[in-house]
């Protein structure tokens, strides 16, 4: 007849101090209770942070469509003056208009892009950086800190 384990192994953790003859099923349950809201916090603030992202390069997609559309028209447009345009020295002009104008643009749109990207970034972190800072709490608190 095999003899029965009498000894339990250290827990490291120390989330089930005691043995299983000292803890009560309650205890237990009060404890697997707290884990599983513990993680359905976690994949709660998960699925905000995919919803921001989701919303952000939405939001992306628009100002790309935005500045595309306007890109078209403004060169629609310069062609039409560089064709009703009557010396070289005129058609030179205007183009070094344009040229500056798409720059200026350019400019302008990164700067735009830029900060799009920085909220949706910022935005998608905070509740990601909000359960980080649930969790390095809760970890610490066995330890006294």
């Amino acid at each position: 007849m095999p003899t029965p384990n009498t000894h339990s192994a250290p827990n490291p953790t120390g989330a089930l101090a005691g043995t299983a003859d000292s803890t009560s099923a309650g205890e237990l349950g009060d404890l697997f209770g707290g884990l599983i809201e513990f993680g359905r916090d976690g994949v709660s603030a998960l699925m905000r942070s995919s919803n921001v992202i989701i919303e952000g390069y939405q939001d992306l997609t628009w100002a790309c469509i935005d500045v595309a559309r306007a890109s078209v028209t403004d060169g629609l447009s310069g062609t039409r003056a560089l064709m009703s345009c009557t010396s070289s020295r005129e058609l030179a002009a205007l183009q070094g208009e344009l040229v500056l104008g798409g720059l200026e643009t350019l400019a302008a749109e990164s700067r735009r892009f830029g900060d799009l990207s920085a909220r949706m970034i910022e935005r998608t972190l905070a509740p990601l950086a909000a359960r980080a800072d649930v969790t390095a709490e809760a970890v610490a608190e066995p330890f006294g800190t």
